[in-house]
């Protein structure tokens, strides 16, 4: 089983093998490693939590049947199936890769920081230094934004996803992967900030600095200090965002995104009661589509509809719920999916489920640890 935990790995290609096959890669795993425990244990064991995933799976399936089954974009109604339900089959998948070992889980959580980082400097350095074209990069995406320099001249790497914020996100959630293991060393901190800085993306940015300030507040034990330093981190941020000095990260930028360009009304406003409750995966018939919404959650509600979205941030916030920060961790997940979601990406789910797995691992080692029998 401990070979079998590497299989997650791969994952971290999604966008550059093809989502499809990696779809299909993680049902064959899911029936493989299901019948190599119903021929050891005779059963095939579901904790109550892969139950509910499995469920939700089942739910929103079943919700979505009159779209899947009407003919109309159905490219777009499985990209939108894919997009929410790729969490809750991660997750069935990582019961089944059980039981994990604290040895495994350091190894796996490193390998996919380093991978994380060194697919957005080594692609950041080669073009934007030695000219070599991003159009070699796997998850290249013929789009004129990306194809041309971002703000301050700069190619933003197309790395894992092809999208820069998304690959400050993977970066993001598998540096707090290593700080609940207790592996953060300097050179983490160094690598994860220039990872940062390398993907030219204000959403990466400002998660970053976000996260780092947060984590630095909480190691300070007296209330009186951390709080007058929370206040003085909060003065710096906001003249930091008022001084302009780059365009992503500025008030200007963070109004027009987050509420110029929300369009609440242009995307809400023509769906009925079910489609706000339950989305429509995008099959609805939309006037004026280049103003949609460009704020996940408002673009989740038209998608998924407001009952799948509050199971999906539900979902994500069970998984963290057990580590030490669990509030950081929401918190850095929520803002890295205000603009472009982070969390719907297979390459950012991973470190999610280590997560999981390793708080309950911890449960596990303190179990075993208390009902130990006493030496004679």
């Amino acid at each position: 089983m401990k070979l079998f935990q590497f299989a997650v790995l791969p994952f971290l290609f999604t966008h550059w093998i093809g989502p499809a096959l990696l779809t299909g890669y993680l049902g064959f795993l899911v029936i493989l490693l299901s019948l190599r425990k119903n021929l050891i244990t005779k059963t095939v064991k579901i904790n109550q939590i892969s139950f509910i995933a499995f469920l939700i799976i089942i739910i929103f399936s079943l919700f979505n049947l009159s779209n899947i089954f009407n003919g109309i974009k159905l490219n777009l109604v499985f990209q939108g199936l894919y997009l929410y339900l790729n969490i809750f089959l991660m997750f069935i998948l990582f019961y089944f890769l059980e039981p994990w070992n604290l040895k495994n889980l350091q190894i796996i959580s490193k390998i996919i920081f380093y991978i994380a980082f060194f697919s957005i400097f080594v692609e950041f350095i080669a073009v934007n230094f030695f000219n070599i074209s991003n159009e070699i990069i796997p998850s290249y995406k013929d789009i004129m934004s990306y194809k041309l320099p971002a703000a301050g001249g700069f190619y933003r790497p197309f790395g894992l996803t092809g999208q820069s914020s998304v690959n400050g996100g993977i970066l993001l959630f598998s540096f707090l992967l290593l700080n609940e293991l207790g592996l953060l060393k300097f050179r983490f901190y160094i690598l994860f900030i220039l990872g940062s800085v390398c993907t030219v993306s204000g959403q990466a940015y400002l998660c970053a600095i976000f996260t780092l300030m947060i984590l630095l507040l909480s190691n300070i034990k007296l209330f009186a200090v951390r709080w007058s330093f929370a206040f003085l981190f909060f003065i710096f941020f906001f003249y930091l965002l008022d001084l302009n000095l780059f365009q992503k990260i500025s008030f200007d930028y963070l109004i027009y995104v987050l509420i110029q360009k929300a369009n609440i009304g242009i995307t809400l406003s023509h769906l009925n009661i079910w489609q706000i409750a339950f989305g429509t995966l995008g099959v609805e018939n939309i006037p004026l589509h280049d103003g949609l919404s460009e704020v996940y959650l408002i673009s989740s509600i038209r998608l998924n509809g407001v009952i799948f979205t509050i199971f999906l941030w539900s979902f994500i916030y069970f998984i963290i719920r057990k580590t030490r920060h669990k509030y950081i961790i929401f918190s850095s997940i929520f803002l890295s999916s205000l603009h472009y979601p982070s969390i719907i990406y297979f390459e950012a789910q991973i470190p999610l489920m280590l997560l999981y797995t390793h708080s309950n691992l911890k449960k596990s080692v303190i179990k075993k640890t208390i009902y130990k029998k006493p030496a004679n």
